[in-house]
């Protein structure tokens, strides 16, 4: 380790205790960090603690955190310190994005759907999904397998995909569903900026392996029965209708 290295260390470790300070609501020492950089700070917390419940069902969540992120003009300047000459390169602001906060009691029954992107945490099958089912607190888990390779639209050639090995779905998942800020992979969190990553802070990201993909309230017995009900209804009213178009005038 180089002396930079030991001092950027050092920094961090500095760094981690008052944030800890900070979050518990502890007296900081000020002789380490200037008021500017404890500012800064403060700010970094209110992103990192933010959580905001979010009481509406999801069915695509990449849909839904893409909707959060469109912000009107003033964005840049309510919510982070990005200058207008700054390219999206430089500076960008926090994105809001949605996770799933597991509750034994107290919380909704949902209906997760991941996707397994990772090829350690897939052949580690059973035991990671078990270990997964338990700190999610759900009843059950369905694994579907992917095919390795899909149909390009365009040439019809089928093209190898690794990216996603396959998707889990766990059953009445207990816990509520939240809305949380962070930074854009590649970027860190600077007071109220997010700022290029080096190469070095890249390297000690750790891929999760696992990604949320679908959030559905789980239905309970009485409703899945009521759903299927109707289904059935729906299927003896068009029956028996006339499909053919012939007759209609344009």
């Amino acid at each position: 380790m180089n002396l930079q290295n030991l001092k950027n260390r050092i920094y961090e470790d500095q760094k981690t205790k008052l944030m800890t300070s900070l979050k518990e609501g502890e007296a900081v020492d000020s002789s380490i960090f200037s008021e500017k950089e404890i500012e800064l700070f403060k700010e970094e917390l209110d992103i990192v603690e933010f959580v905001e419940y979010i009481d509406v069902d999801i069915d695509d969540v990449d849909a839904y955190e893409a909707k959060l992120n469109e912000r009107e003009d003033d964005y840049q300047e309510d919510d982070c310190d990005c200058e207008p000459h700054e390219s999206s390169k430089e500076c960008q602001c926090p994105q809001e994005y949605i996770d799933f906060e597991p509750m034994e009691e107290g919380g909704e029954e949902w209906d997760l759907e991941f996707a397994i992107e990772d090829q350690s945490a897939y052949h580690e099958g059973i035991q990671t999904y078990l270990a997964i089912k338990t700190a999610l607190f759900a009843e059950d888990y369905e694994v579907y397998d992917l095919p390795a390779v899909r149909e390009d639209k365009d040439t019809e050639i089928e093209v190898r995909i690794d990216e996603v090995m396959a998707k889990v779905i766990f059953r009445r998942a207990k816990g509520k569903v939240t809305k949380k800020k962070k930074c854009a992979p590649g970027m860190k969190l600077a007071g109220r900026r997010c700022l290029p990553q080096t190469g070095t802070q890249k390297a000690k990201m750790k891929k999760l392996g696992i990604k949320l993909k679908r959030a559905k309230k789980a239905m309970g017995s009485a409703k899945k029965k009521k759903a299927a009900r109707i289904g059935k209804i729906t299927k003896k009213r068009i029956k028996g209708r006339n499909r053919s178009l012939a007759g209609l005038e344009n």
